[in-house]
């Protein structure tokens, strides 16, 4: 039995977006977009910024200009800090807006976490267990899912909420980078719905290229359980993030786990198959990332060895998965979790 270790980014968003009709931008060059558009609405420092400079920031990679400032923030210049500071926020409530106020209910994420409560012994050759969920997203649509199938949540470690139940009974999930509705106090994480409209919470990691634990006791105990897992895994199951050279925090993660682990665990891409083999004019994940080792595309994966749907392709993955399970296992066919969440077959 393979032991799985999955990695939610962006793209499993996007897909469970796309899967209920809605539409909303939210890549680093259209949140970019957004950001300056609701910054020059509200009159704001960064939207003067770049009409004065005459600049074009909002056709750029929002994470790589939050670097820019970060970088020179030692120097405390009150202006930059300021323009800092309301990215963040517009950042934050862009993403909210987009994302937690349109889904209530996660299905493809709810689906795949229902496969593998339910049928992980019927899932590839040899059965599957999953050892736990890593995510770099800041909305809490992993949560949602797994307290709809679970009915308890384990973040890595205790905390304090009226929304969900804590239990280290159950797999866990790992949020890399915080949360949108955690506020830390010490060696504790509060998580409640009310946090995500308050604007100075200290529970997720703003985004830059340098995302890192360090300095909090409870982003470290977060990545050092990750790393235990990713040594201990056959195969890291990556839904929906590009690794892009901006997480480059992440990326020396699963490096420098690769390299303590026992074997050098398989890295699947569930993204599309262009954004993993690339293009003539644009590098793929596994040419650009060759130092992680065993990666394989979506075509080289037996799981779509009929069908790849590249406008989704988490539903896509998810439907072959069902139909390579109802071949040792019918009864999946009766299955209303899979048949109406999924709407499978």
């Amino acid at each position: 039995m393979n032991k799985i270790v999955y990695l939610t980014g962006a793209g499993a968003t996007k897909g469970e977006m796309a899967f209920k009709g809605l539409e909303a931008d939210t890549s680093m060059t259209g949140i970019s977009e957004n950001v300056y558009t609701m910054s020059k609405d509200a009159d704001g420092s960064y939207g003067k910024l770049v009409d004065d400079l005459g600049l074009q920031l909002q056709e750029q990679d929002i994470e790589l200009i939050m670097s820019l400032f970060e970088s020179y923030l030692d120097l405390e210049d009150k202006k930059l800090s300021r323009i800092n500071a309301e990215m963040r926020k517009l950042f934050r409530r862009y993403l909210i807006s987009q994302i937690t106020d349109q889904i209530n209910v996660p299905q493809l994420l709810t689906s795949l976490i229902h496969l593998h409560e339910k049928y992980d012994k019927s899932i590839g050759e040899n059965g599957e267990k999953v050892l736990g969920f890593l995510t770099i997203n800041y909305d809490n649509l992993l949560e949602d899912a797994f307290y709809r199938v679970y009915g308890r949540l384990n973040l890595g470690g205790s905390f304090e909420s009226e929304q969900y139940q804590f239990s280290d009974e159950v797999i866990p999930v790992l949020k890399l980078h915080g949360s949108f509705n955690w506020q830390i106090q010490e060696k504790t994480i509060l998580v409640a719905e009310s946090i995500e409209q308050k604007e100075d919470n200290n529970g997720w990691i703003p985004p830059s290229v340098y995302k890192k634990p360090a300095g909090n006791i409870v982003f470290q105990s977060i990545w050092k359980q990750a790393k235990n897992l990713l040594t201990d895994c056959d195969i890291l199951r990556v839904i929906g993030s590009n690794l892009r050279n901006e997480d480059w925090s992440l990326i020396s993660l699963l490096f420098t786990s690769q390299i303590e682990s026992k074997k050098v665990f398989e890295v699947e891409l569930i993204v599309p198959n262009e954004s993993a083999v690339g293009t003539e004019r644009e590098k793929g994940i596994i040419e650009r990332l060759g130092f992680l080792g065993k990666m394989k595309p979506p075509s080289l994966l037996p799981i779509f060895a009929e069908m790849i749907e590249e406008e989704n392709i988490f539903r896509s993955w998810l439907n072959n998965t069902a139909t390579w399970i109802s071949q040792k296992d019918p009864t999946i066919f009766e299955d209303r979790t899979i048949i109406e969440n999924l709407r499978w077959r």
